[in-house]
């Protein structure tokens, strides 16, 4: 919505309502956050101001979950998974520019939707799990995707899932490797600046119902059987799947591959591509 159709104060206000259920959905589960966000925040704001706030806010979330629960990382998992991102991100960035993102969008939403409705319908004697080793993998997955569209989350959680973490080790583990994801991306924001005034104030107004929305997060997060845990991961699974599908689908790009108008083709670079950094970065968050 439009600043003139709405006053400033209810943008304010619900703006500050979508924070507050964002971190507490993030706080609880470990990720999610964007996916409760960035649909209402790019309504309210649009999406130039939306993305760098969320992702302030995503730093902020994991930059206080992993001081407070520093002890119950795997960092022998974490170091795996980085070292093999790191050698994932130039495959990434070579298919860059050859891979629609649409299509990689699509791909992975059916992915995540294959794998969550699979988890979700599994009779419960039947277990999935990977070998430790197994971070090298999803490690190098998540680095190619990261280096061509910035989604890195979706890999870390199923990694996090199929090994078994309790939800305890399971939400602070994520954090270790979400928090330099996000510092990078409000540092991009920042040095592109794309971090306004009314950005930081949204952020200093928020920071009271962050904090509450954390502790609360924390509260909720430890009351949760490990049953009941791992079906609300699969369900945020399924429906940030749906999210990536319904995006990819009615992307200005994928239009355009259906329309095959040459025409088109000359100026939809120009028309998409100031909003390209936005939209990767948001769905890095979204990965989340």
């Amino acid at each position: 919505m439009k600043d003139h159709i709405m006053h400033p104060t209810a943008i304010a206000a619900g703006t500050l309502c979508v924070l507050f259920f964002s971190t507490l959905t993030r706080s609880t589960l470990g990720f999610g956050d964007a996916l409760v966000a960035m649909p209402f925040l790019v309504m309210l704001l649009g999406m130039q101001t939306a993305t760098p706030l969320v992702a302030l806010v995503s730093t902020l979330i994991s930059l206080i979950i992993l001081v407070r629960n520093w002890r119950l990382v795997d960092f022998r998992m974490i170091w795996r998974f980085i070292v093999a991102a790191a050698c994932g991100v130039p495959v990434g960035l070579f298919y860059l520019t050859r891979v629609p993102e649409p299509i990689m969008q699509m791909l992975l939403g059916l992915l995540l939707i294959g794998f969550s409705l699979y988890n979700l319908r599994r009779p419960s004697h039947v277990r999935m799990r990977v070998p430790p080793q197994a971070a090298y993998a999803f490690g190098f997955a998540a680095g190619a995707l990261g280096g061509a569209y910035n989604t890195v989350g979706p890999m870390l959680v199923m990694y996090g899932y199929l090994r078994g973490w309790p939800p305890e080790q399971f939400r602070a583990t994520l954090q270790s490797c979400f928090f330099p994801a996000y510092g990078s991306i409000v540092i991009g924001h920042g040095l592109a600046g794309l971090i306004t005034p009314q950005i930081l104030q949204y952020f200093v107004l928020s920071l009271p119902l962050i904090c509450l929305a954390i502790y609360l997060g924390g509260r909720f997060h430890t009351s949760i059987p490990q049953a009941q845990f791992t079906c609300y991961v699969n369900v945020a699974l399924l429906l940030i799947g749906v999210f990536l599908c319904v995006r990819a689908y009615a992307s200005p790009a994928n239009a355009h591959i259906h329309a095959g108008h040459r025409t088109a083709q000359s100026a939809i670079p120009s028309a998409v591509s100031p909003n390209r950094a936005q939209c990767s970065s948001t769905a890095c968050t979204l990965g989340a």
